[in-house]
């Protein structure tokens, strides 16, 4: 198991993993005792947890209703898409499922992701 995880990480440092695969890092550094050389990984990838939650929590996400994100999502997006243009940017990366909203802002090239590897990719 250790040997899998070693490797996942490996390419996780590299930016080549899924998010299946970052999914079972997390799983992994969250609720396993693991070897001394990976302690600090492990409070790196708690860390994010814990983050991820905060962060939900000041959004009024509740995954209790079905995954409800609140409608002001719309309206950050397309202020930061309207924030690029002021700041003279050419585009900015979103999230896919938020690109449809960040294209009303003309002028500005929206760049759709579903990963960090894939924004990562982009700017290589």
């Amino acid at each position: 198991m250790d040997s899998d995880i070693k490797r996942l990480l490996e390419r996780y440092w590299e930016c080549e993993t899924s998010l299946e695969e970052e999914q079972e890092l997390r799983d992994y550094f969250n609720k396993n005792e693991v070897p001394e050389d990976w302690k600090e990984t492990a409070l790196l990838f708690k860390y994010f947890d814990s983050q991820k939650k905060l962060a939900s929590k000041k959004a009024g996400f509740d995954p209790k209703a079905g995954g409800h994100v609140p409608a002001n999502r719309g309206k950050v997006v397309r202020m930061a898409m309207a924030t690029a243009k002021q700041q003279g940017l050419r585009g900015l990366v979103v999230p896919t499922a938020s690109a449809h909203e960040a294209a009303v802002v003309e002028d500005i090239d929206v760049i759709p992701v579903d990963s960090l590897a894939q924004a990562v990719a982009f700017f290589a």
